[in-house]
């Protein structure tokens, strides 16, 4: 049963890590410190760590099959920075959402994907200014044009999501 488990996870990362390759020719990832991670209140969660592991690390053999490319950022303040203003501001660990004085509220994670891409291509030399339009919907979702956007532990969770 332990096995059949194992293969079924396995399965499951290796055709999401091929869906996530074939969507772009650049992959920006959180440098997570996943050990870190599971050893929050109510997180022990040893199985996840190694299943976020191995989820990046059939992404990076795939991207580079594939001639794409993987690169990680910190992920420190991605939550913590309105996507269009890039105003700071202040939340705390429990808060979901994130609610800017300049009108955007989104989920926290949502805001620290944008935030993880912008970082991922300053830190390739890419002005966003000029490739990316980020907008916001009339439903209040954010949008971004000329891009495939995914943060890793938002994906990972929401299992699927592709």
């Amino acid at each position: 049963l332990h096995k059949k488990i194992l293969n079924q996870r396995d399965d499951f990362l290796h055709k999401n890590s091929r869906k996530l390759v074939d969507l772009a020719d650049l992959i920006i990832f959180e440098k997570l410190q996943i050990e870190g991670l599971s050893r929050g209140k109510n997180r022990s969660k040893d199985m996840h760590d190694h299943a976020l592991r191995k989820f990046t690390e059939f992404t990076i053999y795939k991207a580079e099959r594939a001639g794409s490319a993987v690169e990680f950022v910190n992920p420190r303040d991605t939550t913590k920075e309105c996507s269009l203003y890039h105003l700071p501001i202040k939340m705390g660990p429990g808060d979901r959402v994130h609610k800017c004085p300049c009108g955007l509220s989104l989920d926290r994670d949502h805001v620290a994907s944008i935030n993880i891409l912008y970082k991922g291509l300053a830190k390739l030399d890419i002005p966003t200014e000029n490739n990316f339009d980020l907008y916001q919907m009339e439903d209040g979702t954010l949008g971004l044009r000329g891009s495939a956007c995914i943060d890793l532990v938002d994906y990972y969770w929401n299992a699927g999501s592709l």
